[in-house]
């Protein structure tokens, strides 16, 4: 396929693809980039060594890496042995026409929770598996519940994504009888309208790289709670944007929860700044210009 349709560049993402930077040399392809997203689920921490050697063995094929935050690059660098001059950090951008702020809240036909104003409604969104660990999350809503029960009835959660961990969610909810207050809808298409439904946005992730769910949620004008971790700090300042927790800490969690719940200024204000920093560093118009200027450096010949 690479020869038929004569590809000038193949740009190949994470591990689970890098094999077929060997492929593009053997069809001949001469421009060859290779993505680092985030971080597999089986080495949350990037500590593999077969993963390392694996990455540094087809280096020689690959003349740009991009890495998306901080946290990847230095592991390039660090660990994997790759070259400086060959990394280029490029951030995601947010769709800022799709996820942006309302001033009202609009309900949601499809969720069986009722939407009043004076409510605080807490979110996340994500795969419910390992690394992105939402149990820490469900572990601090229960433990908010336990030490303030005036918030029953006017804080509610919403878990939306799927996977094993969500089925271990429920079980927990269910035990300690807040399953009413939770919203599990499993994987959604329509994860803009949820956001804007939310009040505070939490990102409980073990490991994490650039996260798109972070800067939809500082796009749609929330602050942020988020575990600091990988590249999530690059995204939530401390204070300014949002909280940075320890990760795999609902104690940290709950107290961070218990900050922004008493304090609607505050979340109006981190929310705010959220808003403007997405608007500033983190749109798409940025980061497909980085994108273009890596493969422009490349010295393609531009076809007519």
């Amino acid at each position: 396929m690479l020869r038929q349709n004569k590809v000038d560049i193949v740009h190949t993402r994470n591990l689970a693809a890098i094999e077929y930077q060997v492929s593009a040399f053997l069809a001949g392809v001469k421009y060859r980039v290779h993505g680092e997203h985030g971080w597999d689920t089986f080495d949350p921490a990037g500590n593999n060594k077969k993963y390392q050697w694996l990455r540094r063995l087809l280096s020689p094929l690959i003349q740009v890496f991009i890495p998306l935050s901080l946290h990847l690059q230095t592991y390039l660098t660090d660990k994997v042995k790759i070259s400086a001059r060959k990394i280029v950090r490029i951030c995601n951008g947010v769709d800022t026409q799709k996820f942006y702020p309302e001033k009202t809240r609009k309900e949601l036909p499809v969720c069986p929770l009722t939407f009043v104003e004076k409510n605080v409604y807490i979110g996340t969104v994500g795969r419910m598996h390992g690394v992105k660990d939402q149990i820490t999350l469900v572990q601090a809503f229960v433990l908010l519940m336990q030490r303030h029960a005036e918030l029953i009835g006017q804080v509610y959660l919403l878990l939306v994504g799927d996977g094993p961990l969500r089925a271990q969610a429920i079980e927990l909810l269910e035990k300690h009888q807040l399953r009413q207050y939770v919203w599990l809808p499993g994987e959604r298409q329509d994860i803009a309208e949820i956001m804007r439904t939310l009040d505070i946005f939490v990102l409980p992730s073990q490991n994490e790289g650039i996260s798109n769910a972070i800067l939809e949620a500082m796009a749609t004008g929330l602050p942020v709670i988020a575990t600091e971790v990988g590249g999530n700090p690059e995204l939530v300042e401390q204070n300014q944007t949002g909280l940075l927790v320890p990760p795999e800490s609902p104690e940290s969690m709950v107290n961070a929860l218990n900050v922004l719940i008493k304090d609607k200024q505050k979340r109006k204000q981190l929310g705010e700044r959220s808003l403007q920093r997405v608007q500033d560093n983190f749109s798409i118009q940025v980061m497909v210009k980085n994108y273009t200027d890596v493969y422009d450096s490349l010295g393609l010949e531009r076809k007519q």
